[in-house]
């Protein structure tokens, strides 16, 4: 009856011990949601992760939006975009290094066919990055989604959606996959004895 007993104890400390991590993990990432303090000093690991880098997320977003702007009208070789420029000018002039390779056409037409074809893709892909995106941007106003983004992308919401939508089936497989070492732990403890 004992060792019954110990083996019953044995499976429900594994389930413990294996979904301990993710009730603690689930506390980490959406409690508390506002700033603690303790004696006027600010509590650390507050608010929870969820809330904090939901703030870090919208600003990296403002800040990446005012980059592309501030690329788009930078000529500069070293922005993003003038790479992205070049990367395309060279992808053109590689794949089209077969017209250099053509027996039949004279060498005074084929170096500037092949020059021509990869400026056309670089022209095009300047003219996408630095000219229609950021008319895209301001046609449909992007800023304002990304503020919109903030006020409605709320972290309690996909904390309620977790808890009455996926919370049971994760509780469900950790129980069983814990609950099934906990049964493989209790029969070596049987074996053992």
């Amino acid at each position: 009856m004992i060792t019954f007993i110990k083996f019953l104890v044995i499976i429900i400390i594994n389930m413990f011990l294996g979904m301990l991590p993710f009730f603690v993990a689930l506390g980490f990432l959406f409690y508390p949601s506002q700033q603690l303090k303790w004696f006027g000093k600010k509590v650390p690991l507050t608010p929870a992760y969820a809330y904090r880098k939901k703030k870090q997320l919208i600003s990296k977003l403002h800040r990446y939006f005012y980059e592309y702007i501030k690329d788009c009208k930078n000529v500069d070789n070293t922005t993003k975009i003038a790479q992205w420029e070049d990367k395309a000018f060279h992808a053109a002039y590689d794949k089209l290094q077969f017209i250099s390779d053509f027996r039949w056409l004279p060498g005074f037409i084929k170096h500037p066919v092949h020059e021509f074809i990869a400026n056309l893709c670089y022209q095009v892909v300047s003219q996408f990055f630095r000219k229609l995106v950021p008319w895209l941007m301001d046609k449909y106003e992007l800023t304002n989604y990304i503020e919109l983004l903030d006020k409605k992308l709320d972290v309690t919401i996909v904390r309620e959606f977790l808890m009455k939508k996926l919370f049971k089936y994760i509780i469900i497989v950790l129980v069983i996959f814990y609950g099934l070492i906990g049964l493989f732990n209790g029969f070596i403890f049987l074996i053992l004895k």
